[in-house]
């Protein structure tokens, strides 16, 4: 299973969780505040991620200092979880899941569009409705990128799901209709 899958299985517990106890605005500030403080502290990171030591010494050090860092003992208890299992490198996916399953709760979505060129207000505008349309969400965030490999069109990913309307992907699809054409054609006149 790979870590994606499974930083989304505890990201959703802990977002179930955070929901019955009315406090997933709590817990989404905690986690951001926790990826603040790692990327502040070098000497912190290291030691949250540190594979050799174990658990309970992690738990020792580390408990005291988040729980004057994070508002939630949900957070708290979450993040000795990941120690226990030894699974806190799902964290950073595990916060991305989090966050995403917050937004969609509050019918909110956040689409990356990657295009060949920065894209104008009134396109990006229109693309916001096309994908309003398409998932339902009432608030749209796009997240532009320019990549010139892709030649023309765009590339739109939303969650897990990619739109790929490239020009780049237009022309592998064609390159393969031609090599398969081609076979078909040499075992023809064999």
């Amino acid at each position: 299973m790979s870590n994606r899958v499974i930083a989304e299985r505890y990201a959703r517990a802990l977002f179930d969780v955070a929901r019955e106890q009315d406090r997933i605005e709590s817990v989404a500030e905690d986690l951001a505040a926790l990826q603040q403080a790692l990327a502040a502290s070098p000497e912190f990171d290291q030691l949250f991620f540190h594979r050799l030591l174990m658990p309970a010494r992690k738990q020792a050090i580390l408990m005291p200092v988040l729980q004057q860092l994070l508002q939630e003992q949900i957070t708290c208890n979450f993040i000795s979880l990941l120690w226990q299992k030894r699974r806190e490198k799902i964290l950073p996916d595990a916060v991305a899941c989090y966050q995403a399953a917050w937004r969609q709760a509050r019918g909110e979505l956040v689409a990356e569009v990657i295009a060949i060129r920065q894209l104008s207000e009134s396109e990006l505008q229109q693309l916001s409705k096309q994908v309003k349309l398409l998932t339902g969400c009432q608030t749209v965030e796009l997240q532009t990128k320019v990549d010139r490999s892709i030649l023309g069109g765009l590339v739109l990913r939303i969650g897990d799901k990619v739109y790929d309307g490239s020009l780049a992907r237009r022309l592998q699809q064609l390159r393969q209709k031609l090599l398969q054409a081609q076979v078909n054609q040499s075992g023809v006149s064999s």
